[in-house]
């Protein structure tokens, strides 16, 4: 497919970045946005005279079967290492890879719908045949992400419906990515007095006091109650998680960035995660005709 049909003034349509990866580009008069169908993962949102919403790394190459570092990954139907994960999903889990298999797998497009003011898109992953993933997960499900995008905010929901005979158990996460110009001076709010799980320090439980700040290698998983205020330099957006009581702080920090790929030496001075996700107790059980939805509402504020 290389159009899709639109209301005058906005332009959808495919392009190859860097020759290799499809993208879905869409230009509507208040805002741009750009959706890699490998792994239905956004990777810019810039509402109208705006930068964009999402970091993504100046060294990505958008290479065929790789992760692209930036936006915002789909990390399903399991989150992180598969040994940290509750029993019930480790039993599903074949293979020793981090973040399950969504985030690489070619999604499809399922729908395009638009308003003047709003485009809603939505992207399916179909793992019930027998031998979708069956190397990789004994569950059976079908995903869905549904982005809708307007000029002042961007909602992300991820839908797993269990089509199988057996119960499925899943972590997962929008991995989102956030651009500062110093995460120094980065601050996220609404998270005060909650517990975390800081897995640089032997996966023990701690409470945050004040406003989680940057001053080290973060890796950590919070609860979440409510609303969270991003905070940098230069912008302050609110986001606020839906079906989901997790989220996950991350920044590499000097030393762990140079192991990672497409990522330069001080991209870390630039970037934050804040990702919004179902893992640890907070994992997910769906019985079978179950469906579960979470997601993120992002907004200025």
């Amino acid at each position: 497919m290389n159009k899709v049909e639109a209301l005058p003034g906005t332009d959808f349509c495919f392009e190859h970045l860097e020759g290799a990866l499809p993208a879905l580009m869409v230009r509507h008069p208040a805002f741009t946005a750009s959706l890699l169908l490998q792994g239905g993962q956004l990777i810019r949102f810039s509402p109208r005279g705006r930068s964009n919403w999402l970091w993504l790394s100046d060294q990505e190459r958008f290479i065929a079967g790789k992760a692209v570092r930036g936006g915002i990954p789909i990390c399903w139907p399991w989150f992180g290492a598969p040994s940290r994960n509750p029993e019930a999903v480790q039993r599903q889990v074949k293979v020793d890879k981090a973040h399950g298999f969504a985030r690489l797998a070619d999604w499809s497009l399922e729908t395009v719908e638009e308003t003047p003011d709003r485009v809603r898109i939505t992207l399916m992953l179909d793992c019930t045949a027998a031998d979708g993933e069956a190397e990789n997960w004994t569950g059976r499900a079908c995903v869905r992400v549904h982005f809708g995008l307007s000029a002042d905010a961007l909602e992300v929901t991820l839908e797993t419906s269990n089509t199988g005979a057996e119960h499925v158990w899943i972590t997962q996460a929008l991995h989102s990515y956030f651009p500062t110009p110093d995460v120094h001076r980065t601050t996220i709010r609404g998270l005060d007095g909650q517990p975390y799980v800081d897995a640089l320090r032997d996966w023990r439980t701690f409470e945050q006091i004040g406003p989680v700040t940057f001053s080290a290698e973060t890796d950590r998983i919070y609860q979440v109650t409510g609303p969270l205020q991003l905070t940098t330099p230069d912008t302050q957006l609110q986001l606020e998680p839906q079906g989901s009581r997790s989220a996950v702080v991350w920044n590499p920090w000097a030393e762990k960035s140079k192991t990672l790929s497409h990522f330069s030496p001080s991209a870390w001075e630039r970037m934050f995660c804040v990702e919004t996700a179902n893992v640890l107790e907070d994992a997910v059980c769906l019985a079978p005709g179950a469906t579960h939805r979470m997601g993120l509402i992002l907004t200025e504020s």
